[in-house]
């Protein structure tokens, strides 16, 4: 899952708070818990990158920043 892109789809929370990603894997559209690599706050409709997916959360960092 490293390397998707994805579009937070309920708000990421500051400070290790979760949110939710869509994005699209082998054809079909699924949803993840996310959380911030940086700990900020990330906006519902922001493109974010997947970093890293452990224990059912992914951590991502905003598009822009990679």
């Amino acid at each position: 899952m490293d390397g998707v892109v994805a579009r937070v789809s309920d708000e990421i929370r500051a400070d290790g708070g979760l949110g939710e990603i869509l994005f699209s894997q082998t054809g079909a559209r699924r949803s993840a818990a996310a959380r911030s690599e940086t700990g900020e706050a990330i906006e519902r409709g922001a493109e974010v990158v997947v970093l890293g997916y452990a224990k059912g959360v992914a951590t991502v960092s905003r598009l822009d920043d990679v």
